[in-house]
């Protein structure tokens, strides 16, 4: 299976460009994953799940979390009936986003909501009427909640690929943008969204934009192509993507903004970031790049700011995300 799909996608990549490429990968996995664990035999919402089981046997889709005290993996309800694509957290609150429309609790009964979810420790909750698309990046602050992704109405009303939840209702970010959203970074009263479009609230924004409250403003001219992570660390914000220039600047995949300028970060990856971290001063990417700032280190690295390094071995895969738990170094 996993080389048949393969030979597909290398046919398919000289018909499609690069930046939809990186979409259409991302799903090839989650359909090898999806047949790589246990099929569903309990449908959801009239259709069959990928399924997973946890230490103890029990049966999970889509989003799990894992007990470190315990070491096992633990279900939350019966889980979505599609993938999720980011999570967010806000004190006990747990918010999922990505391209599901059901959920199911563990007492059984079923919740429809359009992409976006709450978990609060024991079900399931709706935020409004949800989204009209897909959900790739969620951000939380102590009171409002940013939702990035593929859509165009919040809560019935428009919303142009991004939208802030205030607890009661959506809103939406002025005109948006005119492109999908792959990542949100938030700083004070400021918000970054990075993804793939070239305008935010009608003016020029290459794949990069900042919301202040009020209006939209672009970080100077920007990268040459998507940008699929955003973090922030120590006051600068670490941009991640498939670019290669950022304005008139050659930077391989990733660069930083200190408020006015861009700058690179050593001398970048060697090839896309998909997703990065930031703890306890330290910035951590994964992506499908192989040699990070001149050394080996396998699909994730680990960075102070300055300069790219192994951590450990890292992964033998392409890495989909990246994260840490309070404790790791």
């Amino acid at each position: 299976m996993r080389k048949r799909a393969a030979h597909w996608l290398q046919k398919v990549q000289l018909r499609i460009n690069r930046p939809r490429l990186a979409l259409l990968r991302r799903a090839c996995f989650a359909l090898l994953l999806s047949g790589m664990i246990a099929s569903a035999e309990t449908p959801l919402a009239g259709r069959p799940l990928a399924q997973a089981r946890g230490g103890g046997g029990m049966i999970v889709n889509h989003v799990v979390i894992w007990d470190g005290a315990e070491e096992r993996w633990h279900p939350l309800g019966l889980g979505t009936d599609d993938k999720v694509f980011a999570t967010s957290t806000r004190g006990s609150d747990l918010f999922i986003g990505g391209w599901f429309k059901n959920l199911s609790n563990p007492d059984g009964s079923q919740l429809k909501e359009s992409f976006i979810a709450r978990w609060d420790g024991k079900t399931w909750t709706e935020l409004g009427d949800g989204l009209n698309g897909i959900v790739y990046a969620i951000a939380a602050t102590d009171t409002d909640l940013y939702a990035g992704g593929a859509f165009t109405k919040a809560g019935g009303q428009p919303a142009n690929h991004v939208a802030r939840w205030d607890g009661e209702k959506w809103q939406p970010l002025g005109a948006g943008l005119n492109g999908s959203v792959y990542a949100i970074a938030i700083d004070g009263n400021d918000v970054y969204v990075g993804g793939y479009f070239f305008r935010a609230g009608g003016l020029p924004a290459n794949h990069i934009a900042k919301w202040d409250g009020t209006r939209w403003s672009p970080l100077s001219v920007g990268p040459n192509n998507w940008v699929h992570s955003l973090v922030m660390l120590d006051g600068t914000l670490y941009a991640g993507g498939m670019f290669t220039k950022v304005d008139t600047m050659d930077a391989s995949y990733i660069a930083k903004w200190n408020g006015s300028r861009w700058s690179r970060v050593g001398s970048g990856t060697g090839y896309w970031i998909m997703a990065m971290v930031a703890h306890k001063g330290a910035l951590y990417a994964g992506g499908y790049f192989t040699s990070p700032g001149g050394k080996p280190a396998r699909c994730t690295v680990q960075g102070g700011g300055k300069q790219g390094g192994g951590v450990g071995g890292g992964v033998g895969g392409p890495g989909y995300g990246t994260g840490c738990r309070p404790g790791q170094p």
